[in-house]
């Protein structure tokens, strides 16, 4: 399976990266690079390079999908509030968005088939993903990610 990076954009175009990937530490002058990093920033070279661009649009889903998911635990949320808010209590931290994720396998269908789905989501949600062999996440926001202005790119802190 081909390694591909999914960002959506405000004008409802879905730019999508084929791999290989070329990783650097640093984002090009130019071109389009896909920044995926873990949660404590720990990736030595966070930045994605696609061998190839592809820009797609709205398109009609030409597979069925079969995802059978798992639902979390509730006493999995109560577990994380509960140290967020012990955190919050101690002055530790200010604020947090507890997160439980649900998970999904893919039954039938395949990930291109998924992308096909995110093309049909509304104007108001920005499909963003990474697949690979190894697994992948696809997913749509309805917030403002990124920013482009005056050849800078900005973002902020969504959570709380």
């Amino acid at each position: 399976m081909e390694e591909k990076a999914i960002f959506g954009t405000r004008n409802g175009k879905i730019i999508v990266g084929h791999g290989p990937f070329t990783k650097q530490t640093t984002a090009p002058e130019s071109g389009v690079a896909f920044y995926r990093n873990d949660f404590s920033l720990g990736a030595a070279e966070p930045w994605h390079i696609p061998a190839r661009v592809e820009e797609l649009e709205k398109a009609e889903l030409s597979e069925v999908l079969e995802i059978e998911w798992t639902s979390p635990e509730p006493e999995s949320f109560t577990e994380i509030f509960r140290e967020v808010s012990g955190a919050i209590q101690q002055d530790i931290i200010q604020k947090s968005v507890p997160v439980v994720t649900e998970k999904g396998q893919l039954i039938k269908g395949s990930p291109e088939g998924i992308l096909s789905k995110l093309l049909q989501s509304r104007d108001t949600l920005r499909p963003y993903g990474w697949i690979s062999k190894e697994g992948g996440f696809m997913r749509a926001t309805p917030e403002v990610l990124f920013r482009y202005f005056d050849g800078r790119i900005y973002t902020m802190a969504l959570a709380g």
